[in-house]
């Protein structure tokens, strides 16, 4: 949904709600430096709107003290939210406080002593998750299977939308390579006569293609047989710079 961002009047204390929705934009369209991912940028405000608003989003920003760290925790704690969510809420808090300093709304950037540690219990759960969030070798194969069944599906719009997403999925298993960098990638980087897939870009989801993020993420990875085979077909069918680009890349 859509919402109005509040604006700061110097007369009037704002509220941290207000001063948050001013942090949010500070990030997504900042004076100096690259803005924020858009996905990012959702994932703040989603946490937020969920976590923290409902608790101190009325709050007058130089009343926020150390006792809302702990309202927005506890209410985190009983709503069932993992240990990074509580975390990352707490996180939030204090970079929407830091902001408010920085522009001369408060003096001092309230703290607090929530200890945040996982308990042994929690250890046991999220090794335990990050276990089963690893597909195994048969369910990638299954992803694949499927790919390849779509591609071909009987339905031609169905067809036609796999036709784009097969090569895709393919090249994510085959690369290891992140969504941006896939998005990025152009047809230059593949390379089959040297065997291998060069990454040099991406593309965050709403923006423009840029160099990827560090000079670590400029990288040859071997060319897998059956990605060169998927890939040397998808190509042969559009003359576009990047190889999941739209008409206009």
């Amino acid at each position: 949904r859509t919402r109005k961002r509040p604006r700061l009047s110097k007369p009037d204390i704002p509220t941290f709600e207000a001063v948050a929705e001013a942090y949010l934009t500070v990030k997504e369209f900042p004076r100096r430096g690259d803005p924020i991912e858009p996905i990012t940028l959702r994932v703040y405000r989603s946490y937020l709107e969920e976590r923290v608003y409902p608790q101190i989003g009325d709050v007058l920003i130089t009343s926020v003290g150390s006792h809302h760290f702990e309202m927005v925790y506890d209410r985190c704690v009983l709503a069932g939210f993992v240990r990074k969510t509580r975390k990352e809420a707490l996180r939030l808090m204090t970079a929407v406080l830091k902001h408010a300093k920085a522009v001369g709304l408060i003096s001092e950037v309230p703290t607090h002593d929530i200890d945040t540690s996982p308990t042994r219990k929690e250890k046991i759960r999220e090794r335990i998750e990050r276990s089963e969030k690893t597909y195994t070798p048969d369910e990638v194969y299954t992803m694949l299977a499927a790919a390849d069944s779509l591609a071909q599906d009987d339905n031609l719009q169905i067809r036609r939308v796999w036709a784009r997403y097969r090569p895709m999925i393919y090249f994510l298993v085959y690369t290891g390579a992140r969504i941006g960098e896939a998005r990025g990638f152009p047809r230059k980087g593949f390379l089959p006569q040297e065997g291998i897939v060069k990454i040099t870009q991406r593309a965050p989801e709403k923006g423009d293609v840029g160099l990827v993020k560090s000079a670590d993420g400029v990288r040859d990875i071997p060319l897998h047989p059956a990605l060169r085979e998927v890939l040397g077909e998808w190509l042969a069918g559009h003359s576009r710079t990047l190889l999941f680009g739209t008409r206009s890349d």
